[in-house]
């Protein structure tokens, strides 16, 4: 059944009472409310049979994660393990105004994403986290059906709901639930270019509410999505011009978009207003001059560019890199999705619903091809997977005008067939989206049924050990500096301990260097406070005098403990080495004398199960002597 046109919730209302009989004249207003509530029903709950399966197709995965989500017992690590820590902050005086830091100096725009977590997260632990992470994301995708079927119909929608299952089949089921910034913005990203595509189109405010909400969500979690929210912006004003010159928008819903709008973006205005170290302007600046690390080289970022918004791009199951590096496409691919739309849209310029969504499509597409060319500090795929929003856009695009074109051409050329005959391709149409989305949905449930719905399992693991032992020799109600050595993952398991003890009500203070990410309240030194030390195994350090150790924890059995420490005994006897130095085991492993491979290759066997662990407590350093 087609939507109607009419926005249900601004669409007509009751209007003056007909003449005439009074009972039918007070009857009128209550019937106008009833069909507006049966309107947004409409535009939520579809009638048609096989879009209905296809979204409940789309929320299994989703809701598989999330129910395993929240009975996991999980201990976040790293960069989420901090945003842990801000979202504890929310609804105290250090509520965050501005969202998770970046490596650049910086932090990414907002904090609607920390916002949101807060009360889960309160109520629930890290586990209720990934919980609602899952569910918000679904909700973002259902809201871009919702949008896809408000600006062209049940079709539009199906093949909308198909793409959408890709996206999810080529995301691992680890990153449906991860609470992690370049994660959540990719499905509010793509519900605010579908939505705003249908306001532009067919005015329905609902759509433009939507649209305001999934892109301040995307642009305040990853300042990376601003580019094709501004993009997708002003194509949605050129389209709507295109569409309804005619049209007045009601000055009222104008302000209340407006006034959401400002609602939203309260948090990095009143930062930025405040004090004259605002974030919004460092991001300016920032964007205008760049940073330390220089963008990679143009053919490089353009062969990424085409890797992944070309014909072979991840979002379609090829080849998804997961190390620091990726694989770089020819550059003459990028310029097929463009041409295909552009040449579409000229076949089916008939159709003006057609010819608009594909060049909404090709701009989309340039855009991303502009925002990855501006990319700086190298490529991984969690920094340009937000990319695959237009791809999925130019793909659905194709894939129903390609239908429409055939559909109309069928109509000009005075298809006499019967009915039945005629059906035939809408159904094998239908078929090929059904068929696309269970060949999604099925494999990507099986693994969420089957494996951990988290990542970093060894690190999470080796977090909770050493908070375990804490929790008996961790002094009460005392404020601590805190300090690690440990590269592995980044600081992950120092991370996620110290962002623990801090949940935990202990004062801690971190590093200057960490007040961005731990937030400005925490960050400088006691020098009457004691400091503690979270210790990797791996990378070597002694103790100063006077240091207490609190907890130690490892992997290993006790036996494999003794095998280990004794191989890095006599390996630092055999190089010289002191105990703080490192033991490089890849050089010895790869040492053409290989005089010492068998013991390298033996100690490598032990470190794969991870370092460990040791907690230590040292003197303050206002009663250490000079």
């Amino acid at each position: 059944m087609a939507l109607a046109t009419d926005d249900p919730l601004s669409g007509p209302g009751s209007g003056d009472p007909a003449s005439g009989d009074s009972t039918a004249g007070a009857a009128a207003p209550i019937q106008g409310r009833l069909a507006r509530v049966a309107g947004a029903l409409n535009a939520v709950i579809p009638r048609n049979p096989v879009l209905r399966f296809l979204l409940v197709v789309l929320s299994v995965p989703y809701l598989v994660v999330a129910v395993r989500g929240f009975r996991t017992d999980w201990t976040p690590i790293s960069d989420i393990a901090l945003e842990m820590l801000r979202m504890h902050d929310v609804g105290t005086r250090h509520t965050p105004l501005v969202g998770v830091f970046s490596r650049f100096g910086w932090s990414h725009p907002g904090p609607l994403f920390m916002w949101l977590d807060a009360p889960a997260l309160r109520l629930f632990g890290p586990s209720g986290v990934l919980a609602l992470t899952a569910l918000t994301n679904l909700v973002w995708l259902h809201l871009a059906v919702a949008g896809a079927r408000r600006l062209a119909g049940d079709s539009f929608a199906i093949a909308t709901t198909a793409g959408v299952l890709l996206m999810t089949a080529a995301t691992a089921p680890v990153r449906l639930a991860e609470p992690w910034n370049p994660w959540i913005a990719v499905p509010a990203l793509l519900c605010f270019l579908v939505n705003v595509m249908a306001f532009a189109e067919k005015g329905a405010w609902s759509s433009a509410v939507i649209a305001v909400v999934a892109g301040s969500f995307a642009v305040q979690s990853h300042v990376v999505t601003g580019p094709l929210v501004a993009a997708g912006t002003v194509g949605a004003v050129v389209w709507m011009w295109s569409a309804r010159p005619e049209v007045r928008r009601p000055l009222r819903l104008t302000g209340l978009v407006i006034l959401i709008g400002l609602a939203l973006w309260s948090g990095p205005i009143v930062q930025q207003v405040r004090g004259p170290d605002g974030n919004l302007a460092a991001l300016v600046r920032y964007s205008i001059q760049g940073g330390d690390l220089p963008a990679p080289p143009l053919h490089e970022s353009l062969g990424i560019a085409a890797r992944e918004l070309g014909p072979t791009s991840p979002l379609l199951g090829f080849d998804e890199t997961l190390g620091p590096f990726m694989r770089v496409q020819e550059l003459w691919t990028l310029a097929i999705v463009p041409v295909l739309l552009i040449a579409l849209g000229l076949l089916g310029r008939r159709n003006p619903v057609v010819l608009r969504a594909c060049a909404f499509a090709v701009l989309l597409h340039s855009a991303s091809i502009f925002a990855v060319t501006r990319t700086t500090g190298g490529f991984a795929p969690y920094v340009v997977r937000w990319s695959w929003t237009s791809a999925l856009i130019s793909l659905v695009v194709l894939a129903w005008g390609a239908w429409r074109a055939f559909d109309d051409y069928r109509s000009r050329e005075g298809d006499t067939a019967d009915s039945s005959v005629r059906r035939v391709p809408a159904s094998v149409a239908t078929g090929i989206a059904v068929a696309v989305a269970l060949a999604a949905a099925i494999p990507t449930t099986a693994v969420a049924l089957r494996k951990p719905v988290v990542d970093h399992i060894q690190l999470s693991t080796a977090a909770a050990g050493v908070i375990a032992g804490l929790e008996s020799t961790l002094p009460d109600d005392q404020t601590f500096n805190v300090r690690w050595n440990d590269a592995e993952g980044y600081a992950a398991v120092a991370s996620s301990v110290f962002s623990h003890i801090a949940r935990s009500g202990r004062t801690t203070l971190f590093p200057g260097s960490s007040a961005l990410a731990a937030g400005p309240h925490r960050a400088g030194d006691d020098p009457n406070a004691p400091t503690l030390w979270v210790i990797g195994s791996f990378h070597g350090w002694v103790p100063p005098d006077g240091a207490k150790l609190l907890t130690h924890w490892s992997p290993l059995d006790p036996a494999e403990q003794k095998e280990r420490d004794r191989i890095e005994a006599q390996l630092r006897g055999e190089l010289g080495l002191r105990p703080d130095e490192p033991i490089d085991v890849d050089a010895l492993v790869n040492d053409p004398d290989r005089s010492l491979a068998a013991l390298g290759e033996r100690l490598r066997t032990l470190r794969e199960h991870g370092e460990d662990y040791s907690v230590f407590l040292t003197p303050p350093v206002a009663d250490q002597a000079p």
